[in-house]
């Protein structure tokens, strides 16, 4: 069993956190999905018949970022990945470049990638597709970034790191699929609904940091706020752990300060930006 050498502050999270009431049912589903695919077993357990439907599609999208990040990180070269990887920063066209998962289906990974990517395509509109791809493709050049820093042995800035930590949590955008509710793009471009999903994925990522550093640097990551925080301010390793609590505590204090800050929108609307942004805390 790893064991802890430093003390750890208490990060303020105010939000429950549940496990889905149908979860024995949902892991034997997607267990069956790995079995389908030849995939490997060790990430299984991260995983009424429409909500079931959602939450075993984003178990099996939750497992496979698991698998193509260890893909990424033993350097396996894969012609669609790597395709995505080096996808221009425009964003031009990115289902298209998405939908090049049906022409490589003899490798196991891209084949399941193209049954997760048919099944979000038959339970979504094409704007929220669009915005998907682009936060996938931007997920896996965010880890190809990281890859690089660690074979350089080179701890990014603190600014460097935040920038592109968020791009590596890589599911924010299942937040609106998980709970049907597609918002239109008049009100996803809000300022304060943007902030609030990027400090979203700011708090998600920067606390796994935390509580990960010890392992981490025992494997010679580069990429964790502690390690950046220690080399960016010539402190000890106790130190940065609490000075990384500290940056992720203002953090949610920011986030519960933007929620009070939302507009009110048109009713229907508006009930449906409230499920999105407690979808926001349930991932918190």
């Amino acid at each position: 069993m790893f064991s802890r050498q430093y003390n750890y502050s208490k990060v303020l999270i105010d939000y429950e956190c549940k496990l889905h009431s149908d979860y024995d049912q949902i892991n034997e589903q997607v267990k069956q999905w790995l079995i389908k695919y030849k995939l490997p077993f060790h990430c299984e357990d991260e995983a009424k018949h429409e909500q079931n439907e959602r939450a075993i599609l984003i178990s099996k999208f939750m497992i496979h970022i698991f698998l193509v990040d260890d893909l990424i990180e033993r350097k396996v070269p894969c012609i669609f990945f790597d395709s995505l990887v080096n996808h221009g920063n425009e964003n031009y066209d990115v289902i298209a470049t998405l939908d090049k998962c049906y022409t490589e289906t003899q490798t196991p990974l891209v084949a399941s990638f193209a049954d997760i990517w048919t099944q979000m395509k038959s339970l979504t509109n094409t704007s929220w597709q669009k915005r998907f791809a682009e936060s996938y493709i931007w997920w896996l050049k965010a880890n190809n970034w990281e890859r690089k820093n660690d074979d350089a042995k080179r701890v990014p800035s603190l600014m460097e790191h935040i920038e592109h930590r968020h791009f590596t949590g890589g599911v924010l955008s299942l937040i609106q699929l998980s709970r049907d509710v597609f918002l239109p793009d008049s009100v996803l471009t809000n300022f304060t609904l943007q902030k609030i999903f990027t400090t979203t994925g700011s708090v998600v990522c920067l606390v796994n940091d935390i509580y990960s550093f010890e392992k981490e640097e025992a494997e010679g990551d580069m990429n964790n706020l502690v390690t950046v925080l220690k080399h960016e301010y010539n402190i000890s390793k106790q130190e940065a752990i609490k000075k990384a609590t500290e940056l992720v505590n203002k953090e949610i204090e920011k986030f519960s300060l933007l929620v009070s800050l939302l507009p009110t929108f048109e009713a229907e609307i508006n009930e449906k930006v409230k499920k999105v942004v407690h979808g926001c805390k349930h991932w918190i």
